[in-house]
């Protein structure tokens, strides 16, 4: 298990995740290096045998240089971020407009689905939990056929207060040692089962996987 460093106010801290619960920060659905910060802490739980759920907590200063641009590759995964401060960003659209600078309030969440990748412009400072949630994990515990895929509407700004009661209890898990493990999966699926309770979209010809 390696130890990983974390970026606050631009000062590298080491030691707070001496022994903890921290896996390699460039793969594994951990995203820090997307958004300029490569060595954010990351830590992730297998629910089920071949899928992984990640959460990275990321604490992003804005950037007087305009290099203030978030880029998430194509991936067949969700991608959720809860707001730990309150943040302002623009989407940046696939002919490279921006929409408007949208406000996101402390504990609300964005939803997206990566299948085409997606990209922001932050216009402030950003300190946020961002999970990876594969869409096989999802289908796993929603599915109503292994050949129906879910698919879960996309939200930005949204006021979600069960993610951010769930993710005070993800927190202290980036300081775990590794025997937190479990505790960390039995967040994942709680995690996944509300998104999939609060957030699928039933409006297709596919509805009726959602749990009850």
């Amino acid at each position: 298990m390696e130890n990983h460093r974390c970026s606050t106010n631009g000062r590298w801290q080491n030691k707070r995740y001496e022994g903890a619960l921290v896996i390699n920060t460039h793969g594994n659905g951990c995203v820090g290096l997307f958004f300029g910060v490569p060595d954010a802490p990351c830590i992730s739980a297998t629910p089920f045998d071949a899928t992984g759920f990640t959460v990275t907590h990321v604490v992003r200063p804005f950037s007087s240089d305009g290099a203030n641009t978030v880029q998430l590759p194509a991936t067949n995964c969700y991608f959720m971020m809860l707001y730990l401060d309150p943040a302002q960003h623009a989407d940046v659209l696939k002919d490279g407009c921006h929409t408007a600078v949208r406000l996101y309030p402390e504990g609300s969440v964005c939803l997206v689905d990566l299948g085409t990748g997606a990209e922001i412009v932050l216009h402030s400072s950003l300190r946020a939990l961002c999970f990876f949630m594969p869409k096989d994990l999802l289908a796993e515990l929603g599915a109503p056929a292994p050949d129906l895929a879910i698919k879960l509407k996309c939200v930005r700004g949204t006021n979600d207060p069960v993610i951010a009661s769930l993710s005070d209890a993800v927190l202290p898990l980036f300081h775990a040692a590794p025997t937190a493990k479990p505790m960390l999966r039995h967040l994942a699926l709680a995690i996944c089962a509300h998104v999939l309770h609060t957030y699928e979209d039933v409006s297709g010809p596919h509805s009726g996987g959602r749990l009850q």
